[in-house]
């Protein structure tokens, strides 16, 4: 299926390292959320938190943002009304992928040489785990 769109911004929205916790090798906690806005914008936010496994402290946060501007015949075709789109399954995975990479990136160069760089982000099968079309409500 072929999607047309191109990347409009790549964000750091916030990176946080906590030296307090001894190790960061526990449990690491994700969150996706979609958004989109005027004129054609559809964007994706990853929240990503490393947790120590002894104190269960988060020793890492790392949040970033893609932002994609969508073709316009494809926007028309995705976009239901003003406040919604909803976005294909497999457009969705797309982005979702390119969003790990994004933050895999984001989390190399911000902890390169230091205690953190043993961190990272493990993968994930979006593919497999959105299972439906991604219903997204407008940004406030």
């Amino acid at each position: 299926m072929a999607f047309r769109h191109k990347i409009n911004n790549i964000k750091t929205l916030r990176f946080e390292t906590n030296d307090t916790v001894p190790n960061g090798n526990g449990k690491v906690e994700l969150k996706v959320s979609y958004y989109f806005r005027e004129p054609r914008f559809v964007g994706i936010i990853g929240d990503f938190k490393f947790f120590d496994p002894e104190s269960s402290k988060e020793a890492l946060y790392v949040s970033a943002e893609i932002e994609y501007d969508i073709h316009i015949e494809e926007f028309k075709e995705i976009k239901k009304d003003e406040n919604t789109v909803i976005l294909p399954q497999k457009v969705a995975a797309y982005f979702s992928n390119m969003l790990i990479g994004t933050a895999r990136g984001i989390l190399h160069v911000r902890t390169e040489n230091t205690k953190f760089s043993h961190y990272i982000i493990p993968p994930i099968a979006f593919s497999k785990n959105i299972e439906g079309d991604v219903i997204i409500n407008a940004k406030k």
